[in-house]
């Protein structure tokens, strides 16, 4: 069958928001470490292989973390760590990706390539090259000019 094709769209984000929605995630952690390390039966999941060091130990990352954050260091991690409801990615030199667009595998590809395609014409001539390996499917090309008229700024990668 193939691995996954995930198909990204760009997504348009300041550094500051960038880093309040990394901040987000990262107190939301810390809260959830806290509630546990106070109740090993919080929300009614049993949380008692969690010992109290490595809730500790835990908490005291996150607190770092959340420090480096409010002082502006690590700037690419916190593109790197966006606290979104779909998978985001982000590439240096293009922008933050996020994977909301309705398209999903519609092409496979066996093997897990690092590739990413930025283009029509590149996803065109990699599917068609038969080094790659790929299964398309009755409507994968009109699927993919959907895709690329709808996030010409949008990227595909396997997974």
């Amino acid at each position: 069958m193939g691995c996954h094709t995930w198909f990204y769209r760009k997504i348009e984000r300041t550094q500051e928001q960038a880093k309040q929605n990394c901040l987000k995630g990262l107190l939301k952690s810390e809260k959830l470490n806290l509630s546990i390390l106070n109740d090993r039966n919080y929300n009614d999941i049993d949380w008692s292989e969690w010992t109290d060091d490595m809730l500790l130990k835990h908490d005291a990352i996150l607190k770092r973390q959340i420090r480096m954050v409010e002082n502006n260091f690590c700037q690419i991690a916190v593109w790197n760590h966006q606290n979104d409801k779909y998978l985001t990615e982000y590439i240096e030199g293009k922008g933050l990706y996020i994977e909301d667009t309705g398209f999903h595998d519609v092409f496979r590809k066996y093997g897990y390539p690092e590739n990413k395609l930025f283009s029509l014409k590149e996803t065109l001539e990699y599917i068609n090259n038969p080094e790659n390996n790929c299964t398309i499917y009755e409507n994968t090309i009109e699927r993919l000019e959907d895709f690329w008229i709808n996030y010409p700024d949008g990227f595909i990668e396997f997974g």
